[in-house]
């Protein structure tokens, strides 16, 4: 009788963990296919004080920028920070967004994106690197 009830415990701890491990809603990324993408890079420019003419520089990448979607329609807002390359990804509902960056430099390509299910949407910025 000891073994049965062991194992009828041990069964539904397992249970227990693999179904707190699921993902679902809007909060999870577990393939839902509710969801759509917002990615992009975060760049510095200028690169240099001085550019050659028929030549400028393309930007570098800036990383451990915190980039927010802030829902139109009021919410909380959705965040992730540009990798060592400059890119980031976020998972979001659908609907419409502002994307911003935190950033104490002044920012150009803030601005509304529109996310649908299943789609991706890119949102690159550009971030003053102070550089005259």
């Amino acid at each position: 009788m000891w073994r049965i009830r062991t194992a009828a415990v041990a069964t539904f701890a397992v249970l227990l963990v693999a179904g707190c491990g699921a993902k679902t809603g809007p909060s999870g990324t577990g393939g839902n296919a509710a969801l759509g993408t917002v990615r992009g890079h975060v760049l510095l420019y200028p690169c240099a004080p001085v550019e050659r003419v028929g030549s400028p520089c393309p930007g570098r990448p800036a990383s451990g920028i915190e980039v927010d979607l802030v829902p139109e329609a009021g919410g909380q807002a959705l965040s992730a920070k540009s990798a060592t390359d400059g890119s980031y990804a976020i998972q979001a509902p659908p609907g419409t967004y502002q994307a911003t960056v935190k950033t104490v430099r002044p920012v150009r390509g803030v601005r509304m994106v529109a996310v649908t299910a299943g789609q991706t949407a890119t949102v690159d910025f550009v971030i003053d690197s102070g550089i005259r």
